[in-house]
């Protein structure tokens, strides 16, 4: 199965949401923001199904790290806009503010969006 990831982070942490190719979820997880983190995330994203593309927000702040990560190990990286992710995750407000739910909007959006830019670290 083909799936797409989307990832919220932050200082400490990050959170990733798994969706298969018509956007239903798959699973979502939180992880540390350190290089045990990535290596743990990359591992579950794999194990989901073959990673197409994986969206970040902040890539170039909060999310560097862990893009240079990803595109180390290979991965196709697309930076999400905040006020796509924003929107997307407005139109699911009824299930309330969370990191995992913020990362299910950004996963959401790589898969409608066509043309999403690549990663700051990547241009």
């Amino acid at each position: 199965m083909q799936v797409v990831v989307g990832v919220e982070s932050h200082k400490a942490t990050f959170a990733g949401a798994v969706v298969d190719g018509l956007a239903r979820p798959v699973e979502a997880r939180e992880f540390s923001n350190d290089p045990k983190g990535y290596r743990a995330f990359v591992s579950w994203a794999r194990s989901k199904g073959t990673v197409v593309w994986i969206g970040v927000e902040c890539s170039e702040t909060w999310g560097a790290p862990l893009t240079r990560h990803l595109l180390g190990a290979g991965v196709d990286v697309r930076e999400v806009p905040t006020r796509l992710a924003y929107r997307e995750a407005k139109r699911k407000a009824a299930q309330g503010k969370s990191d995992l739910g913020d990362a299910l909007a950004i996963a959401r959006v790589v898969v409608r969006e066509e043309g999403l830019p690549l990663p700051a670290a990547r241009r």
